[in-house]
């Protein structure tokens, strides 16, 4: 993936500047645009170039772990909407007067959330 987007970057710098050169004096464009043109053009493909080496050396191919299994991901969702649930509540106790951390039940007879020990 790197490599072809090194050799992109490549065709860019060297084509545009090729055909900048090629038809830029039959189109009387000028000594100084043409050499905006040609500045321009292999800032481009150097950008591409160099953008297409980071990120092929950055980026890794294969990712192992638990981030590509669906159910890891199901897990964390459900995760996620316990803490959100769990929050609200503390927020509700604590809005209307009483002890945020206090297990038990609230008014309307909803239990609070158990809380789990962290694993060491």
């Amino acid at each position: 993936m790197a490599v072809a987007g090194t050799l992109s970057g490549m065709a860019i710098a060297i084509g545009g500047t090729w055909l900048v050169l090629a038809y830029g004096p039959a189109l009387n464009l000028g000594t100084s645009l043409l050499c905006t043109l040609v500045i321009v053009a292999l800032g481009l493909g150097c950008l591409v170039s160099l953008t297409a080496a980071f990120f092929g050396l950055v980026m890794p191919r294969h990712m192992h772990g638990p981030w590509l299994d669906p159910a890891h991901w199901e897990r964390l969702h459900e995760r996620k909407l316990r803490w959100r649930e769990a929050r609200w509540r503390m927020r509700r106790r604590w809005a209307m007067g009483l002890d945020p951390d206090e297990d038990g039940e609230d008014e309307d007879g909803e239990a609070a959330p158990k809380r789990k020990k962290a694993r060491r």
